[in-house]
């Protein structure tokens, strides 16, 4: 049952939403230069490809492919595991997904692979804290989705080329 309050959250929670999709996009350039050094690019952009194409299905068996070799290639708990580990979860999102546990799962690992290699105010933490309140917002968390979004919100002002209305 949607209750008049739950409603107002989540027209709050579509707002923030789409101030941080600036950001992300922002951040995912950002990213993406920054795993050119030490990931295929190609396959990445690669399976950015198929999402926007709405090969969805192939988009998510490729990132899984990508989670698994690059954790082998660079370690479990590597940046680049985790940006990985990220896209599958955009993955998911985009199948709708974001409710299952999985996606949850792994939004929560990435964000943590990052939090232990990462300066707290790194963007790529903030494209993770998005990511894990999509999912939060999917499982009808709107409290958790909050909380992932102010917390991603607080790192963008800290990187003043990131613009933020």
């Amino acid at each position: 049952m949607v209750t008049e309050n739950s409603q107002d959250t989540v027209k709050y929670l579509h707002r923030l939403t789409a101030r941080f999709c600036i950001g992300a996009c922002l951040a995912g350039l950002l990213i993406g230069s920054a795993s050119a050094q030490s990931q295929d690019p190609a396959r990445m952009e690669g399976i950015r490809a198929l999402m926007r194409d709405d090969k969805l299905y192939e988009a998510e068996s490729a990132a899984r492919a990508l989670v698994a070799d690059t954790s082998a290639a660079k370690g479990e708990r590597s940046l680049e595991t985790a940006r990985a580990i990220d896209l599958l979860v955009e993955t998911h999102l985009r199948l709708r997904k974001g409710a299952q546990p999985e996606a949850r799962q792994l939004a929560e690992l990435a964000l943590r692979i990052k939090e232990t290699l990462l300066d707290a105010d790194d963007l790529e933490i903030a494209a993770s804290l998005l990511n894990l309140g999509q999912v939060h917002a999917a499982m009808d968390d709107y409290p958790a989705a909050r909380s992932d979004y102010a917390r991603a919100h607080e790192i963008y002002p800290a990187h003043e080329h990131v613009p933020f209305a």
